[in-house]
């Protein structure tokens, strides 16, 4: 989308400054339809030659839609309700900036199809509305690590948000200056938006010392304060398997384990701690009976607060931790062994938000 940084002039006075633009990207406003959605980019920057429409911000700017865009939106929304779908508006600059923002508003709004505004700029996550329509501004890399947002739309109109961000381990800066609670509360990191996404705990068995679990708003809250708590996907024994998630810890260790007993016990794990230590701040162990081993580690630099992608696969008598951007860990383990997998938090939480399964030949 066309934001207020792509002219090479810093005042926006025509559109021909972004002739460069269209020829890379393509039309400065357009739509793009996925099942029973519409998502429509919109160009939020408004010609203001010569102060045309007042001073604007410090290089003269200002932002709305232009009449013959703000025909063409309606002429789109229109015929997306005439469809009966949703429709999200993409902007870089939030529509409440807008010197027509009534205008547009009063569009949006008496189309009835319209779920949201999303758009950036303003370096932060925020929620508004505009006559009832959310207006989601999200935030930028200058102020969260690696930060993005993940939206999961769904046919009714609901719309789960799910904010994240990520360090990148070889940048030690970044990990050990993330302050905790940057990214704001849980309720502003997991919300849903036009009803309710609690769900139950199919397929997973919760075991552990006070161990508590809730799947709401996009993500799946595992705890234990005192303890131990664990998840089992209550599948048939596995042996080739590989078991993805991604997962921000709020907790003093957490991870996955494979070929674990019912109960998660006597499998390999693969864990994220909080704390440097000899068995490494990332690393594989195995438990038997009263004996524990760490197989393999690393001293990565980490945070809490901040989303882990880890995957743990079983191949042929082999074990492969890996996390993104981080080195991966592997051991061996007995060929033909077999169990269940799942993953564990001690004396804390952890927020799971993509959970995958798969069997492997």
């Amino acid at each position: 989308m066309v934001g207020n940084h792509e002219t090479p002039e810093a005042h926006y006075a025509d559109q021909s400054q972004l002739e460069a633009w269209v020829k890379h990207f393509g039309p400065l406003y357009r739509h793009v339809d996925h099942g029973t959605w519409r998502f429509i980019a919109l160009n939020c920057m408004m010609p203001n030659p010569d102060g045309r429409h007042g001073r604007g911000d410090n290089y003269g700017n200002v932002y709305g839609l232009e009449p013959t865009q703000l025909a063409w939106l309606k002429e789109r929304l229109q015929e997306a309700a005439g469809r009966k779908m949703k429709v999200l508006l993409f902007t870089h600059v939030p529509p409440q900036q807008w010197i027509n923002a009534a205008e547009v508003e009063n569009v949006a709004v008496s189309s009835g199809c319209v779920k949201g505004f999303v758009c950036g700029h303003v370096h932060r996550n925020s929620l508004s509305f505009m006559s009832g329509i959310p207006v989601l501004t999200r935030i930028a890399n200058v102020m969260s690590p690696m930060g993005y947002t993940m939206l999961h739309l769904y046919s009714d109109g609901r719309m789960i948000v799910v904010q994240k961000s990520q360090h990148f381990p070889m940048e030690d800066f970044i990990s050990s200056g993330f302050r905790s609670g940057t990214q704001g509360p849980e309720s502003t990191r997991y919300l849903t938006i036009g009803g309710s996404s609690r769900l139950p705990l199919e397929g997973l068995r919760v075991v552990g010392t006070e161990a508590h679990a809730v799947i709401a708003d996009g993500h799946l809250r595992l705890a234990s304060l005192p303890g131990r708590a664990a998840v089992v996907l209550d599948t048939d024994l596995l042996q080739n398997a590989r078991l993805t998630l991604t997962s921000v810890k709020a907790a003093e260790r957490m991870g996955a384990f494979v070929l674990a007993n019912k109960d998660s016990e006597g499998g390999i794990e693969a864990t994220v701690t909080s704390h440097y230590s000899p068995d490494g701040k990332v690393f594989l162990s195995q438990q038997q009976s009263d004996h524990r081993e760490v197989l393999a580690r690393s001293w990565f630099n980490i945070s809490d607060d901040i989303a882990y992608r880890l995957s743990v696969e079983v191949r042929n008598g082999r074990v492969l931790a890996s996390w993104k951007n981080m080195l991966d860990l592997e051991a061996k383990t007995a060929p033909g062994r077999s169990g269940y997998f799942g993953f564990y938090v001690e004396k804390g939480a952890m927020f799971v938000t993509d959970l995958k399964l798969e069997r492997l030949s």
